[in-house]
């Protein structure tokens, strides 16, 4: 709960919020937060708590998903490239700095070589716990080998069971998913699974002509670039999204905001290098903003049997595909740029190979610690000038790509 507290009043600018039981989370440790109902709307936030899931994490599994990022280096994307040198040397100095030390010391003092083993660990305990505790469970999730199977299943199971607890009807009328660092991932990944299980559930459709989501289709097949956040293609994903709410679709996340995310270095994290990222797009294995189309060049197709409307009426909807959950949810990714690859939150980054229509926010304005890996904790931490001033232009940034004012009851 505390990094929830902490996002919400970073993003609220401290506006008083209640502490309410939660009910569709199944853990007895977590609570969600309401804010005062206006105009009629309330917002409740809640957080998907999963690091409880990742255990018995050891040096060996951080190895074997390091191993290819720290010795196949043309396998990096060039904006790694700095970092990876920066790592070697770092490792470099580390083990020739205790060799010295070993050396002097015990050649000095018989003292020092009985005290060193006992000194040993305590001095890498620091370090040790680190990575474990948070290096570890990027080299959990992110490496799919069989050790690591049944980590990632129970996360991805816990975040579509919230996400299919709150799409209850009558719980809330929009939703929207945010993910920070290695958290923004796994958000990608249950929205991808769970479009995946509900794509083609419709209930009461209305009638059959769905106009916005075919205007949406004939837009995918024009030359036309998604541009910035109010422009026509964003424009039509809010119209698609409420289109399909209308026609009995269950979808009610109608955003995805990634904040300092690891998706930026997808060619190593998720694929064996950019081509085979691009590849996996094409085969849409791994869904893009704007969605890939079809073999054929579609986006939707007819759901496999007709149904009624509760007027006496069949109706055969269109259903886009497995792959297409942003053809009606908006993506927005926020990230403190990394000068030269090294100066700033080299975690994140933007995310323009995931398409042209994910909406990046590089976030220039802020004290020295932008240009540090500090930085990759700082999204909605507000500073003292800024609490008194009421401005935080990271926080800000991201309570507009909220966009909590708006909403629609469907």
């Amino acid at each position: 709960m505390e990094t929830l507290r902490a996002f919400v009043s970073g993003v609220l600018g401290g506006a008083h919020v209640f502490s309410k039981p939660d009910t569709f989370s199944r853990s007895y440790e977590l609570r969600r937060l309401s804010t005062i109902p206006g105009a009629g709307r309330r917002t409740d936030f809640f957080e998907l708590y999963w690091a409880s899931k990742v255990e018995g994490t050891t040096f060996r599994h951080i190895f074997q998903w390091a191993r290819r990022l720290l010795f196949k280096p043309w396998l990096l994307p060039r904006h790694l490239l700095p970092m990876w040198v920066v790592v070697w040397v770092t490792l470099f100095l580390t083990v020739l700095g205790a060799w010295l030390a070993w050396t002097r010391w015990t050649a000095s003092s018989p003292l020092w070589e009985s005290l060193l083993p006992l000194l040993l660990p305590v001095v890498l305990a620091v370090p040790q716990g680190f990575l474990i505790s948070y290096v570890g469970d990027a080299a959990r999730y992110l490496s799919p080998t069989p050790a690591n199977i049944a980590v990632r299943k129970a996360i991805r199971d816990a975040g579509i069971d919230l996400l299919r607890r709150l799409h209850r009807p009558g719980a809330y009328d929009r939703i929207v998913v945010v993910g920070h660092s290695l958290g923004s991932v796994i958000a990608y990944d249950i929205i991808t699974y769970y479009w995946a299980q509900v794509h083609a559930r419709f209930r009461n459709p209305a009638h059959a002509r769905q106009r916005w989501l075919s205007a949406f289709e004939d837009l995918l097949r024009t030359d036309e670039r998604p541009g910035e956040p109010d422009t026509v293609y964003r424009r039509q994903q809010r119209r698609v999204w409420t289109e399909l709410r209308r026609h009995g679709h269950p979808w009610k996340i109608t955003d995805l905001v990634t904040v300092g995310s690891p998706l930026a270095h997808a060619e190593v994290l998720l694929a064996a290098g950019r081509r085979d990222l691009q590849q996996r797009i094409r085969d849409r294995e791994f869904p893009t903003d704007p969605p890939q189309l079809d073999w054929d060049g579609t986006l939707t197709f007819p759901v496999t049997a007709p149904i009624e409307n509760g007027r006496g009426q069949w109706v055969t909807p269109l259903a886009p595909h497995h792959a297409a959950p942003f053809c009606c949810t908006r993506w927005t990714n926020l990230y403190f740029p990394a000068y030269l690859g090294l100066f700033g939150d080299v975690i994140g980054g933007s995310l323009t190979r995931f398409g042209p229509g994910v909406t990046d926010v590089p976030l220039q304005e802020g004290p020295w610690w932008r240009f540090t890996l500090w930085s990759h904790v700082r999204y909605w931490k507000r500073t003292r000038r800024a609490w008194q001033s009421g401005e935080s232009a990271p926080a800000r940034r991201l309570s507009d790509a909220l966009d909590l004012a708006w909403g629609l009851d469907c």
